[in-house]
């Protein structure tokens, strides 16, 4: 956006968003004090620190308006672009199952066509933080697959000719899609929010799951 935002916009769209200053200091790796004087207006905060704040808003769905207005936009489709597009459909993960989870409510990230010999160490400690707040996981790895990180009850194998490269993740009411650009050779990550596309391949997910094996056991 052209005009930075305000510290009001600030509290107003962690409000919407449901965040606390800690949320929002640990996806903008500003400090709580910081995030706490800018809201508060009482001292001048750097052009840097607002656009960060910014952006990190609008990447939940906050759209900013003029005259300090915002609203929580209803996002049918995002697309995640960048080399860290997959890191950032993690924090997306985190974000829209953690409070589900730790109130208990089963949350749960269902993972196709995953290959984790390829996940590189900030994925794994991705994967690390999602899972000390209480949210499960499950994978649909290639049958070829050797290397599994976690308990074999969580992994049910494909055939390989009907494994592809491009993961899906299914959890909340979004589906995420991770695709790979002819032009570029660049990843993105397609997300559609629709409860009830999230619902068809949660059960196509569950079709695949209990028909399939487990790893027989890890090498």
């Amino acid at each position: 956006m052209d005009v930075l935002i305000n510290g009001h916009q600030c509290r107003a769209g962690r409000a919407l968003l449901r965040w606390r200053r800690e949320d929002l200091a640990e996806k903008t790796n500003i400090s709580v004090v910081s995030i706490k004087h800018f809201e508060d207006e009482h001292h001048q905060t750097r052009t840097t620190t607002i656009a960060k704040i910014t952006k990190v808003m609008e990447d939940a769905g906050i759209e900013f308006l003029p005259n300090s207005g915002l609203r929580l936009r209803d996002d049918t489709l995002t697309i995640i672009e960048g080399a860290d597009a997959l890191l950032r459909l993690m924090d997306d993960i985190y974000y829209t199952l953690k409070d589900g989870a730790q109130m208990g409510k089963n949350s749960e990230v269902l993972w196709g066509f995953i290959d984790e010999t390829a996940s590189p160490p900030e994925i794994l400690a991705a994967d690390k933080k999602i899972r000390e707040v209480s949210i499960k996981m499950r994978f649909l790895v290639a049958a070829s697959a050797r290397f599994f990180p976690y308990p074999l009850a969580e992994y049910r194998c494909i055939p390989d000719k009907l494994f592809h490269e491009h993961t899906i993740a299914i959890y909340g009411d979004k589906v995420a899609t991770e695709i790979l650009s002819t032009s570029t050779g660049t990843k993105s990550v397609i997300i559609i929010k629709n409860p009830s596309y999230a619902a068809t391949h949660r059960a196509m997910f569950e079709l695949i799951w209990s028909t399939h094996p487990m790893p027989s056991a890890k090498p």
